[in-house]
């Protein structure tokens, strides 16, 4: 697992997602949401979009959710 999902990686996987799947699902039958799950520490997010199958949904929700957290941050 590597660390937290921060707003630029959650950019760069979604890119690579978007440009080699579309909203489908991967070769592992994984959605977009589960290899986010999979791959990076999700724990400091306050919102859970492991189950959502659909790949621009589970990207916005956790892109406002980033946002959010990393304005927040700042804002200290």
């Amino acid at each position: 697992m590597h660390g937290n999902i921060t707003l630029e990686t959650l950019q760069h996987e979604y890119l690579v997602w978007a440009m080699s799947y579309g909203a489908d699902v991967n070769i592992s039958e994984l959605t977009f949401s589960e290899l986010i799950y999979e791959k990076y520490n999700t724990s400091h997010l306050k919102v859970d979009v492991r189950n959502e199958k659909d790949t621009k949904t589970a990207f916005i929700t956790l892109l406002k959710e980033l946002y959010e957290q990393e304005g927040a941050e700042q804002s200290k």
